[in-house]
């Protein structure tokens, strides 16, 4: 497993240990359904092209996304 994530003074993409989520429980819900909706498109196989954005599908989000990119990919 593999996350990425970078600061809002830098778009350079650095690895992370750890991800933390300080967020309404609406919001909670909105990235879980996003990621179990990703993890059965891969597990169908599905996923093609390039990563999965949040913001893409869910308008008005602001400061901040949620990418998902399959495995293996470059």
């Amino acid at each position: 497993m593999a996350i990425f994530g970078h600061s809002e003074s830098s778009s350079e993409p650095q690895r992370l240990i750890e991800v933390t989520f300080q967020l309404a429980p609406e919001e909670l819900r909105r990235i879980a359904g996003f990621l179990t909706s990703r993890a059965a498109e891969i597990e169908a196989g599905t996923f093609v092209g390039g990563g999965r954005h949040l913001r893409n599908e869910h308008q008005g989000l602001s400061g901040y996304d949620v990418i998902v990119v399959p495995p293996g990919a470059e």
